[in-house]
């Protein structure tokens, strides 16, 4: 799943989002003036990402995005007093919102699991796959189940229905 599908996936769009980050702004050709870009170079930055990027979020338009992206740079205060921005600085914020989304996310993932199976506490598995064979094998004991087969199909309606829940 995209981080930037997270928030609508998990219904919490309100609380966080994942928020607008053009990549090829950081680069070895800005690093010596990241903290002082000027608004055409931005611009640029902007359009070459757009032409050239498989962008992450097809939820907004190119247009939308780079309306946000300039209001981030005012709403978190990267605007310098000569004018120029600070990417530095909205890279910094900006990493913290994605962290604000990944938190929020596995509180709702955390929530979700206690209504397919209380036992799991997702913070004890360090991945998906990890979770889910724990999950698959306790689901065999727990039906008496032989067949693997029918488990997996019966836990995986289970999940579907969570989901849809």
């Amino acid at each position: 799943m995209r981080l930037a599908s997270i928030p609508k996936d998990l219904d919490f769009k309100e609380k966080a989002q994942k928020e607008i980050m053009y990549y090829n702004m950081y680069s070895y050709k800005t690093m010596d003036h990241i903290k002082q870009m000027t608004e055409q170079e931005l611009m640029e930055y902007i359009k070459e990402f757009n032409d050239n990027s498989h962008d992450s979020d097809p939820d907004l338009s190119n247009e939308e995005k780079a309306k946000r992206f300039w209001k981030n740079l005012e709403d978190w205060k990267c605007v310098n007093t000569d004018g120029t921005y600070d990417l530095l600085a909205y890279s910094k914020i900006y990493c913290h919102k994605d962290c604000e989304v990944l938190e929020i996310g596995m509180e709702k993932w955390a929530e979700l699991w206690k209504t397919i199976d209380k036992r799991i506490d997702i913070h004890d598995f360090y991945s998906l796959p990890s979770l889910a064979d724990y999950y698959l094998k306790s689901m065999i004991v727990l039906m008496g189940v032989t067949n693997w087969l029918e488990a997996w199909a019966s836990s995986f309606k289970t999940l579907w229905w969570a989901a849809e829940q």
